[in-house]
């Protein structure tokens, strides 16, 4: 299975979760954005990660980030294009002193480190 159609597998099976959720569908567009920004990266240590890793890491990634509060979840969602969405997802990150690349660095560590391909 190729990077896309697993990413686009794990971000699926993770909203039918939380489909019945009022925010379902804004779950699982949002989950979509970040699994397309995070994909997009050419610099930086997503970029490095094999295959699985990254598949990995989108999932940990969008597992952190379901507990964002909706109204930031759609200031990110709102961007026209990718570069608008990565720079307002970034933003949104680093806002409140780093809070949000807190709670992923938190979560994600093990599969940031595991070094898989």
């Amino acid at each position: 299975m190729n990077i896309a159609r697993t990413t686009a597998f794990l971000v699926a099976f993770g909203c039918l979760q939380l489909g019945a959720t009022p925010s379902g569908a804004i779950t699982e567009e949002f989950a979509a954005i970040v699994a397309e920004i995070l994909s997009a990266q050419t610099e930086g240590r997503i970029s490095e990660m094999g295959p699985q890793q990254k598949i990995a890491m989108i999932a940990c990634v969008n597992g952190v980030l379901v507990n964002m509060p909706n109204g930031k979840k759609r200031y990110i969602m709102q961007g026209v294009d990718l570069d608008e969405r990565e720079d307002r997802f970034g933003k949104v990150l680093y806002e409140n002193r780093g809070e949000w690349v807190q709670n992923v660095a938190r979560a994600c560590a093990r599969v940031a480190l595991s070094g898989g391909t």
